[in-house]
């Protein structure tokens, strides 16, 4: 999770407004397993506030692994 979320967070958190980054911080408190998921497609993000945030996780990650 550290290579996942740190990369992202590094490269994007500056550019946050308050509501991305309360949605970060409720993201951390998932379940590793289920942000993986999530973000690999193998499973959905819930409808709220993750959805969003897991949304710009899955592009970054898709743009630098291209």
């Amino acid at each position: 999770m550290d290579l996942l979320l740190g990369r992202f967070a590094d490269q994007r958190l500056d550019a946050f407004d308050g509501r991305a980054l309360r949605a970060y911080a409720a993201l951390l408190e998932e379940a590793d397993p289920d942000i993986y998921d999530w973000v690999c497609g193998r499973g959905e993000c819930p409808e709220g506030e993750l959805r969003p945030i897991v949304a710009a996780l899955t592009e970054f990650h898709s743009s630098i692994s291209s």
